[in-house]
């Protein structure tokens, strides 16, 4: 399988600035140690429509900002997991998933989730 892409690499952020959710990419600086202006580049924005505004429209924004800046490291880890299982099942010696690999996952899918 191919590990090349076109879209800007991660990790990706969802960041909220008052108004909207704020996809971007961060500098080379622990997360911990980054302030509201310190990130890089913007990957795009996330505004709900008028309608979901007046229900449930914040949690939504935050729920798809959210799975929207962990796909870098969502699709990093089921590349990895497919290359992993395609490599067992053409019998290559030592390869095997492991607890680290779903780990991994599942750290992915916690970065996706409010």
């Amino acid at each position: 399988m191919s590990n090349t892409t076109k879209h800007t690499p991660g990790p990706w952020w969802a960041i909220y600035n008052g108004t909207y959710w704020d996809i971007k990419t961060r500098r080379d600086r622990d997360p911990q140690d980054i302030g509201p202006y310190d990130y890089g580049a913007s990957i795009g924005h996330v505004i709900g429509d008028q309608i979901e505004s007046r229900t449930n429209g914040k949690e939504t924004q935050e729920a798809n900002a959210r799975l929207i800046a962990a796909a870098p490291e969502l699709l990093a880890v089921l590349r990895d997991l497919v290359d992993k299982y395609d490599a067992m099942q053409d019998g290559i010696i030592g390869s095997q998933l492991t607890n680290g690999d779903f780990f991994a996952a599942r750290e992915a899918i916690k970065k996706a989730q409010p």
